[in-house]
């Protein structure tokens, strides 16, 4: 239900471009980092829509500092 209500990816790189030159959305972030687990996790205010490259890259540099 997220990814519809937020289709377009919301990360930082995306989020200063209008909404149809984004990538679309196929995952949904947990912005803290800390996944479903986390204290926040199923809370909507920490979750943002990302393409797969851009979750990719922003959980790796969480992971791996890359």
């Amino acid at each position: 239900m997220y990814l519809r209500d937020h289709p377009y990816c919301e990360c930082p790189e995306c989020s200063t471009l209008p909404p149809l030159q984004r990538d679309l959305a196929t995952e949904v972030d947990h912005i803290d980092g800390l996944g479903p687990l986390g204290p926040r996790g199923y809370d909507p205010d920490n979750w943002q829509a990302m393409s797969k490259p851009h979750h990719s890259r922003k959980t790796a540099a969480e992971t791996w500092g890359t």
